[in-house]
């Protein structure tokens, strides 16, 4: 720190002007010594990886190997706050984890728990009283709701839907699943949900394979949340349509251990995002994608053969046109 020693006096230097400025200049050097002296977090990220929110197209040992909604809030939030840096891993199994029958997590919630290494959990977490014990929620980066994504254009609303006796399919251990069993007792329309999907029991280990039911078969719909069926049905399921309720989900947030003395620093920086307009415009972003639906993500057979066809027919008339 190098702080002034001598300053120039006129030639006549009052002894209370030697008090006041000697004070400003120890002010100003210790205010920019401790601004200097602020060492960087490093927040190691366990991460879910899921198509609407993170994406690994790499070996995963850089940051970015990793696409999709978080690893966009992550790298706006260190350009926010200097003082934030971070390196996003795979979550153990993949998946947010449970409590065990004596102590400890599994999945995502034991990484935060069980490392030495500081480490915040990243992903579709809703922050419910379950996890109060053991773990603290960041401010909210998304207020997902229950949606049902259908291909119908006449149902409009869920109570339409489960009039008209559709097959309700459902993700197994998803957000939307467990937060329709906390609330179903709430909404006579959200237990009517409840009942069909557990007389049904059509559960799926993933909202694209749910999304590929509703696609192909008959009056059928998929129970998701809202930020998720956003990104699937613009860029990835053609043709389909978000029936949304006004029954939220939660709030989806970091998770730090309890009593992380480092979570202030991440909230200020996720409010001041909220505030300014940029968590809602990554969010836009990295969900929607208009014009670009490419019917599930994959080249269909049927299309292929319909290609073929049509470069053969014009082939055989060019040909017969020479003749």
């Amino acid at each position: 720190m190098n702080c002034p020693r001598r300053w120039r006096s006129g030639g006549t230097l009052q002894l209370w002007s030697l008090v006041v400025v000697l004070a400003a200049n120890l002010f100003t050097c210790n205010a920019d010594y401790t601004l200097k002296t602020k060492k960087q977090i490093l927040f190691n990220v366990s991460t879910i990886l899921n198509p609407a929110f993170a994406r690994l197209e790499g070996t995963g040992s850089n940051n970015s190997d990793y696409s999709g909604l978080i690893p966009e809030i992550l790298k706006a939030l260190k350009v926010k706050q200097p003082r934030i840096d971070y390196h996003i891993v795979k979550a153990t199994d993949n998946e947010i984890g449970r409590r065990k029958q004596g102590v400890g997590w599994t999945g995502l919630m034991g990484d935060v728990l069980s490392s030495p290494h500081k480490v915040i959990g990243a992903g579709p977490i809703v922050n419910i009283d379950a996890y109060n014990d053991d773990f603290d929620p960041s401010e909210p980066w998304a207020t997902p709701y229950m949606t049902l994504v259908v291909k119908s254009t006449n149902v409009t609303t869920l109570r339409h839907a489960l009039d008209g006796g559709m097959t309700v399919v459902a993700v197994t251990n998803s957000a939307e699943l467990d937060a329709l069993r906390r609330t179903a007792a709430t909404d006579a329309d959200l237990r009517r949900l409840q009942e069909k999907i557990n007389n049904t029991r059509r559960f799926v280990h993933s909202l694209e394979v749910g999304l590929e039911a509703v696609r192909t078969e008959a009056n059928t719909g998929v129970l998701a949340n809202s930020e998720e069926a956003r990104y699937h049905i613009s860029r990835r399921f053609c043709g389909l349509r978000p029936v949304n309720t006004t029954h939220r989900i939660g709030e989806f947030v970091f998770v730090f251990a309890r009593n992380d003395s480092t979570i202030g620093v991440f909230n200020d920086a996720l409010k001041a995002m909220a505030a300014d307009g940029s968590l809602d415009r990554i969010r836009d972003r990295e969900l929607e994608a208009p014009g670009s639906c490419n019917n599930g993500g994959a080249v269909r057979l049927e299309n292929v053969l319909l290609a073929f066809l049509l470069v053969a027919f014009a082939t055989f008339w060019s040909a017969q046109i020479m003749i």
